[in-house]
């Protein structure tokens, strides 16, 4: 962390914002890694050398949400550079499925651009006294004219806590709204 090493003068404990953030969106997680020291590892999926006949939910996430991200950015995404990286549908039912998408996808944002949000911004430095304890960290997902989460799939739970802690933390550096797009 940045402030690893830098001498803590005060007598006040240092939480760190990125742990806030851990404990709320997934409290039991959290209580395993930090107070039981439990990591539970996930296996690694082998990479498959045929052409997809279907696109994997978790996989169809990803892509969808890199897509999102460059369409946002201005950038293009084409259905042949991701057919050949086997993230897509071949042949004549990936195109059709490409162009469904794409117009879903360009439509979610626009919704995203009609707030005038501006260009993103590097994460915010906070460094917060709150009630005997300090509370140091960066906050992302920050923008010229307000902070911004979005995820291109229904909502969870964890979603809204993410902006609702992001909004509160936020307001006591700068007054600004946080956009919370489904």
């Amino acid at each position: 962390q940045w402030w690893q090493g830098t001498l803590n003068t005060s007598s006040e404990p240092i939480i760190e914002l990125g742990d806030v953030f851990d404990f709320f969106r997934h409290p039991q997680k959290h209580f395993l890694r930090r107070q039981l020291a439990v990591r539970l590892k996930t296996l690694d999926s082998v990479i498959e050398e045929r052409e997809p006949f279907r696109i994997e939910k978790l996989e169809k996430y990803k892509v969808q949400h890199d897509w999102l991200q460059k369409q946002l950015q201005g950038e293009t995404v084409s259905v042949n550079r991701l057919k050949a990286e086997g993230l897509w549908l071949s042949g004549i039912l990936g195109d059709l499925e490409f162009e469904r998408q794409s117009a879903n996808i360009s439509e979610f944002a626009d919704k995203i651009h009609a707030k005038q949000l501006g260009e993103q911004i590097e994460d915010v430095v906070i460094d917060l006294h709150v009630m005997g304890y300090r509370l140091v960290g960066k906050l992302a997902h920050c923008y010229e004219n307000g902070s911004l989460y979005y995820r291109y799939t229904s909502l969870k739970g964890k979603d809204f806590m993410s902006a609702l802690l992001h909004h509160l933390v936020i307001n006591q550096v700068q007054s600004q709204s946080t956009y919370l797009f489904s």
